[in-house]
């Protein structure tokens, strides 16, 4: 992915994250798996209480059988940047920090198919309830950088910056019961 790092004594990566998010038709899964960059994973992402900022752990769970457990801190700047800490934790800690989770929100579980092309890492978020299309997020060197939309994706809309499809709001949606077939 296209970031810019630093390490900070505590373990964190600090990064700035720019990235665009769209609602795409779902593309075919054999046409995903043709580039040799193909992963695929299940994701179940929780927030936490916190009020100043968004404060998330996730649970990734690859098709491999490896297990990535990180905590996830985002500042937003705009509606396509955002300051982002986040490190690698352990079982233990996910599970106690799993115990502060946000009692306005649900975990969120996707499934997170990934392909490299040109350069760019293209991100495609399935969420359960979702049939015909899924969430496609890439990120970028800055919010000025051109963004090439590979010929077997079909764009529905732009989403980025749109509060209602950040995955924050997306967990409180499924707290109430809100999200339904393609939301």
């Amino acid at each position: 992915m296209v970031m810019k790092l630093t390490e900070e004594r505590s373990g964190y990566m600090k990064k700035v994250e720019t990235e665009r998010k769209f609602i795409v038709v779902k593309p075919s899964i054999d046409i995903l798996k043709q580039f040799v960059s193909y992963t695929e994973s299940n994701i179940t992402q929780t927030y936490l209480t916190d009020p100043t900022r968004t404060h998330r752990i996730r649970k990734r769970e690859y098709t491999d059988g490896r297990v990535e457990y990180t905590e996830n801190i985002k500042l937003r700047i705009s509606g396509m940047s955002a300051y982002e800490n986040e490190r690698e934790i352990s079982e233990a800690e996910y599970i106690s920090l799993f115990a502060n989770m946000d009692p306005s929100t649900s975990p969120v579980k996707k499934t997170r198919r990934t392909v490299e092309i040109g350069g760019l890492v293209y991100e495609f978020d399935s969420y359960e309830p979702w049939r015909t299309t899924c969430i496609m997020e890439v990120e970028l060197d800055s919010e000025g950088t051109e963004l090439p939309i590979p010929d077997f994706v079909t764009v529905v809309r732009e989403v980025t910056g749109v509060k209602a499809y950040s995955n924050h709001s997306m967990a409180k949606a499924l707290s109430m019961g809100a999200i339904g077939e393609d939301y």
